[in-house]
């Protein structure tokens, strides 16, 4: 579900929240690896994230919700996948004409957030 998040500092993006499901977030590498590590029966470990998939910054040990992240999730039912965010659209306005799968530098046709699914076991 996309929820609006409001950071400490004022400014209002949007983020994913996980309902019913295990999610930990996965590192770029892990993500571009991740056919090679299930073909050798892994999966990757990552941090375990509670509730909203926001990406966290081991660096200065902080959230950054408009960084784009990936998560590995699996849901109560047992499916598997990856959700990777690629961007915030935070303005609203008519796209008709634009090419499909062009970049959208945060302007669409709806408020929220773009992301990549990938279905590990369906």
């Amino acid at each position: 579900m996309c929820i609006p998040y409001r950071s400490s500092n004022g400014t209002e993006t949007y983020v994913l929240r996980a309902l019913g499901m295990k999610v930990r977030e996965i590192s770029p590498r892990d993500l571009r690896n991740l056919d090679k590590l299930i073909a050798a029966g892994t999966l990757p470990e990552g941090r375990p994230v509670a509730g909203l998939l926001i990406h966290y910054d081991t660096e200065s040990q902080q959230l950054v919700p408009n960084a784009n992240a990936a998560f590995l999730f699996i849901t109560r039912e047992g499916s598997m996948g990856v959700i990777e965010t690629t961007d915030r659209i935070t303005r609203t306005a008519d796209l008709t004409g634009n090419p499909v799968g062009a970049p959208s530098g945060g302007v669409g046709f709806h408020k929220g957030v773009q992301f990549n699914l990938k279905t590990i076991i369906p």
